[in-house]
């Protein structure tokens, strides 16, 4: 393993096949490794340093030349030289809510690099090869806050490259939840749903009556409401699909945008919501 400046002492160096490994090694004074005990009939090799970009035998960023294994024979393989890495500064604004950043090549979408992320930071990753890459943050918690649209950015080799990473302006929704005689609830939930798979896009618990869900990604929503005292068989549960059917095909569809405050204002979970006297939850199994 070789760099600018000749042989390389120290560099890991890792066999990669498929169905076991890596066999792993490191270089001698002399820039030499020595792979024992692999088996398989083709593997590639990589190389990793600190100051360098991981490099496959023969000394590419990506994929790397196979070589052929005999069983019980000793393979000679080419030189290999580092190729030199490249920087990523990164001046990030993001909720205060953990969530993942990821780069990956924009070629074909390999996995580069990672590192957990939160609220407004600087951040510098070493190391990366050079070329085209996107950057973006997910949200851990399926209901956190939006991802963040992926940007593109050139890295060069031996450069520090910088960029900035906002996370969108997100939408929220508020609400006052009461049950029957006007009395506000703790624990009721309000839920942003898909509108076309019914999925969970987030959700939210009532405290005091009063509850919030956001940020939000921009898109269509429908919005659920419910309340179980005790159990789902309880006459006093209610689910009410804003803004007031107790039918899914009564929800409205709310078109979200980036930054929109929505206040739904106060939702009535009452039991008997048509005050016929008798509670919804009978009336509906009657349908």
């Amino acid at each position: 393993v070789l760099d600018d400046q000749g042989p390389r002492a120290g560099v890991a160096v890792r066999a990669v096949f498929a169905g076991g490994g890596p066999v792993t090694a490191t270089t001698d004074a002399d820039g030499r490794y020595r792979l024992e005990g692999i088996e398989a009939d083709q593997v590639t090799v990589l190389a990793t340093e600190s100051g360098f970009a991981p490099t496959f035998l023969p000394s590419l960023p990506s994929g790397g030349q196979e070589i052929a294994l005999e069983p019980g024979a000793t393979a000679q393989a080419d030189d290999l030289l580092l190729l030199p890495g490249a920087s990523l500064l990164l001046d990030l604004d993001l909720p205060d809510a953990a969530s993942r950043l990821t780069v990956t090549r924009a070629e074909d979408g390999a996995w580069l690099a990672g590192q957990n992320v939160q609220g407004a930071a600087a951040l510098e990753l070493r190391d990366l090869p050079a070329g085209d890459v996107l950057v973006q943050v997910r949200a851990l918690d399926p209901f956190g806050p939006p991802s963040t649209p992926p940007i593109s950015v050139l890295l060069v080799a031996g450069d520090a490259v910088p960029a900035t990473l906002s996370a969108p302006a997100g939408a929220s929704i508020s609400a006052r939840l009461r049950g029957r005689g006007a009395r506000e609830l703790t624990g009721a939930l309000l839920e942003a749903l898909d509108p076309a798979t019914g999925d969970v896009l987030a959700s939210a618990r009532s405290g005091a009556g009063e509850v919030a869900l956001g940020p939000l990604a921009a898109g269509p929503v429908t919005l659920r409401a419910s309340w179980t005292p005790y159990c789902a068989a309880d006459p006093a549960w209610v689910d009410l699909h804003v803004p007031a059917g107790r039918r899914v095909e009564d929800a409205e569809v709310l078109d979200l945008g980036p930054g929109d405050r929505i206040d739904l204002g106060s939702l009535d979970l009452a039991p008997d919501g048509d005050a016929d006297g008798m509670d919804d939850i009978w009336e509906l199994a009657w349908h």
